[in-house]
């Protein structure tokens, strides 16, 4: 084997090592989103205890979450697509918004 020839052979072992050792960053692509927030009132004050449901325009499925004790909630994982995302605090009123 001539020198070029084993430096090649290396360089792709190397390669090949990377890849199955890291198979996280070839297999990077993400076809999922996520919807995160915090609910507060104009004054700015957190709001727990929120329902916040994002449906699907297309399919009709709800995706739903609760805020925390901080406001904050968190839809993972939602399917490509327009969403209306709706929210509301029990005996209150409820507040609507497409994205």
């Amino acid at each position: 084997m001539t020198n070029a020839s084993f430096r090649i052979a290396r360089l792709t072992l190397a390669v090949l090592v990377f890849l199955f050792a890291f198979p996280a960053i070839v297999d990077a692509q993400v076809t999922t989103a996520r919807l995160d927030g915090v609910i507060k009132d104009s004054s700015g004050a957190i709001i727990p205890g929120v329902t916040v449901v994002a449906k699907n325009d297309a399919t009709g499925i709800p995706y739903e979450a609760l805020s925390s004790d901080m406001g904050i909630f968190v839809l993972p994982q939602l399917p490509p697509g327009t969403y209306t995302v709706s929210s509301e605090l029990p005996d209150s009123s409820v507040g609507l918004f497409k994205t």
